[in-house]
Protein backbone atom coordinates (compact mmCIF):
# COMPACT_ATOMS: atom_id res chain seq x y z
CA UNK A 1 0.00 0.00 0.00
CA UNK A 2 1.34 3.39 -1.02
CA UNK A 3 1.73 5.94 1.79
CA UNK A 4 -0.30 9.15 1.39
CA UNK A 5 1.26 12.26 -0.12
CA UNK A 6 3.47 13.20 -3.02
CA UNK A 7 6.84 11.58 -3.62
CA UNK A 8 8.52 14.63 -2.08
CA UNK A 9 6.31 14.51 1.03
CA UNK A 10 6.87 10.78 1.51
CA UNK A 11 10.62 11.25 1.14
CA UNK A 12 10.63 14.21 3.56
CA UNK A 13 8.78 12.20 6.22
CA UNK A 14 11.16 9.25 5.81
CA UNK A 15 14.20 11.52 6.01
CA UNK A 16 12.77 13.23 9.11
CA UNK A 17 12.20 9.84 10.73
CA UNK A 18 15.80 8.81 10.03
CA UNK A 19 17.04 12.08 11.55
CA UNK A 20 15.01 11.41 14.70
CA UNK A 21 16.38 7.88 14.99
CA UNK A 22 19.95 9.13 14.42
CA UNK A 23 19.36 11.72 17.17
CA UNK A 24 18.50 8.98 19.66
CA UNK A 25 14.80 8.19 19.19
CA UNK A 26 14.41 4.48 20.01
CA UNK A 27 13.09 2.44 17.10
CA UNK A 28 13.15 -1.19 16.09
CA UNK A 29 15.63 -1.96 13.29
CA UNK A 30 12.82 -2.75 10.84
CA UNK A 31 11.52 0.82 11.04
CA UNK A 32 14.96 2.25 10.28
CA UNK A 33 15.39 -0.16 7.38
CA UNK A 34 12.03 0.76 5.88
CA UNK A 35 12.83 4.47 6.17
CA UNK A 36 16.14 3.90 4.37
CA UNK A 37 14.33 1.90 1.67
CA UNK A 38 11.78 4.70 1.27
CA UNK A 39 14.56 7.26 0.83
CA UNK A 40 16.32 4.98 -1.68
CA UNK A 41 13.10 4.46 -3.66
CA UNK A 42 12.01 8.10 -3.73
CA UNK A 43 15.22 10.10 -3.40
CA UNK A 44 15.72 10.71 -7.12
CA UNK A 45 12.62 12.88 -7.12
CA UNK A 46 14.04 15.13 -4.40
CA UNK A 47 17.80 14.99 -3.80
CA UNK A 48 19.36 13.43 -6.88
CA UNK A 49 21.19 10.26 -7.74
CA UNK A 50 24.30 10.50 -5.56
CA UNK A 51 22.39 10.79 -2.28
CA UNK A 52 19.87 8.20 -3.47
CA UNK A 53 22.78 5.87 -4.18
CA UNK A 54 23.96 6.36 -0.60
CA UNK A 55 20.50 5.56 0.80
CA UNK A 56 20.27 2.44 -1.39
CA UNK A 57 23.69 1.28 -0.21
CA UNK A 58 22.76 1.89 3.43
CA UNK A 59 19.53 -0.06 2.99
CA UNK A 60 21.43 -2.89 1.28
CA UNK A 61 23.65 -3.18 4.35
CA UNK A 62 20.61 -3.63 6.62
CA UNK A 63 18.21 -5.60 4.41
CA UNK A 64 17.20 -8.95 5.84
CA UNK A 65 17.11 -10.98 2.64
CA UNK A 66 20.00 -11.62 0.29
CA UNK A 67 17.80 -10.73 -2.66
CA UNK A 68 17.11 -7.26 -1.24
CA UNK A 69 20.78 -6.76 -0.30
CA UNK A 70 21.89 -7.62 -3.82
CA UNK A 71 19.10 -5.66 -5.46
CA UNK A 72 19.63 -2.43 -3.56
CA UNK A 73 23.41 -2.64 -3.80
CA UNK A 74 22.86 -2.88 -7.55
CA UNK A 75 20.47 0.09 -7.37
CA UNK A 76 23.13 2.08 -5.53
CA UNK A 77 25.62 1.35 -8.30
CA UNK A 78 23.09 2.07 -11.06
CA UNK A 79 22.30 5.49 -9.58
CA UNK A 80 25.98 6.40 -9.94
CA UNK A 81 25.52 6.45 -13.73
CA UNK A 82 23.83 9.83 -13.35
CA UNK A 83 26.56 11.26 -11.11
CA UNK A 84 29.71 12.99 -12.27
CA UNK A 85 32.28 11.02 -10.28
CA UNK A 86 35.56 9.45 -11.44
CA UNK A 87 35.45 5.95 -12.89
CA UNK A 88 37.91 4.81 -10.22
CA UNK A 89 35.38 5.74 -7.53
CA UNK A 90 32.60 3.81 -9.28
CA UNK A 91 34.95 0.84 -9.54
CA UNK A 92 35.85 1.10 -5.84
CA UNK A 93 32.20 1.11 -4.86
CA UNK A 94 31.37 -1.81 -7.15
CA UNK A 95 34.10 -4.10 -5.76
CA UNK A 96 31.87 -5.19 -2.88
CA UNK A 97 29.17 -6.49 -5.22
CA UNK A 98 30.81 -9.91 -5.71
CA UNK A 99 30.77 -10.55 -1.95
CA UNK A 100 26.96 -10.52 -2.02
CA UNK A 101 27.01 -13.60 -4.25
CA UNK A 102 29.40 -15.70 -2.17
CA UNK A 103 26.57 -18.08 -1.20
CA UNK A 104 25.31 -18.51 -4.78
CA UNK A 105 26.44 -21.68 -6.50
CA UNK A 106 27.85 -20.97 -9.96
CA UNK A 107 26.31 -22.69 -12.95
CA UNK A 108 28.10 -25.91 -13.84
CA UNK A 109 28.35 -26.69 -17.53
CA UNK A 110 28.34 -30.49 -17.19
CA UNK A 111 25.88 -32.18 -19.50
CA UNK A 112 25.72 -29.18 -21.79
CA UNK A 113 25.00 -29.98 -25.41
CA UNK A 114 27.99 -29.03 -27.51
CA UNK A 115 28.07 -27.23 -30.86
CA UNK A 116 24.58 -25.82 -30.59
CA UNK A 117 23.84 -22.38 -31.85
CA UNK A 118 23.09 -19.65 -29.35
CA UNK A 119 19.46 -18.56 -29.23
CA UNK A 120 19.01 -14.93 -28.35
CA UNK A 121 15.60 -13.29 -28.18
CA UNK A 122 14.17 -9.93 -27.24
CA UNK A 123 10.52 -8.98 -27.17
CA UNK A 124 9.41 -5.40 -26.94
CA UNK A 125 6.40 -3.48 -28.18
CA UNK A 126 8.55 -0.42 -28.83
CA UNK A 127 11.83 -2.04 -29.87
CA UNK A 128 12.35 0.43 -32.73
CA UNK A 129 12.34 3.29 -30.21
CA UNK A 130 13.76 1.49 -27.19
CA UNK A 131 17.15 2.26 -25.64
CA UNK A 132 17.99 -1.48 -25.59
CA UNK A 133 18.08 -1.59 -29.39
CA UNK A 134 21.48 0.11 -29.33
CA UNK A 135 22.80 -2.45 -26.86
CA UNK A 136 21.32 -5.39 -28.75
CA UNK A 137 22.57 -4.30 -32.16
CA UNK A 138 26.15 -4.58 -30.88
CA UNK A 139 25.69 -8.21 -29.77
CA UNK A 140 25.69 -9.90 -33.22
CA UNK A 141 28.87 -8.06 -34.20
CA UNK A 142 30.80 -9.88 -31.47
CA UNK A 143 29.46 -13.36 -32.27
CA UNK A 144 30.69 -15.52 -35.13
CA UNK A 145 27.93 -16.03 -37.74
CA UNK A 146 28.05 -19.83 -37.60
CA UNK A 147 26.73 -19.61 -34.02
CA UNK A 148 23.70 -17.54 -35.02
CA UNK A 149 20.56 -18.90 -36.57
CA UNK A 150 17.59 -16.97 -37.82
CA UNK A 151 18.61 -13.61 -36.46
CA UNK A 152 15.82 -11.12 -37.15
CA UNK A 153 16.03 -7.44 -36.31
Amino acid sequence: MEPPGTQMEIFARAQHGLALIDAGLPAVPTVRSMLLKTCADRGDFVIGSEATSTYACRYAEEAESGVMRRGYYGVSLFRLNAVDIPAAEVYRRSCGYADLFADVQPYIHRGRRRKEKIRIGYISGDFRQHVMQYFYLAVPRGVRPRFLRGLRL
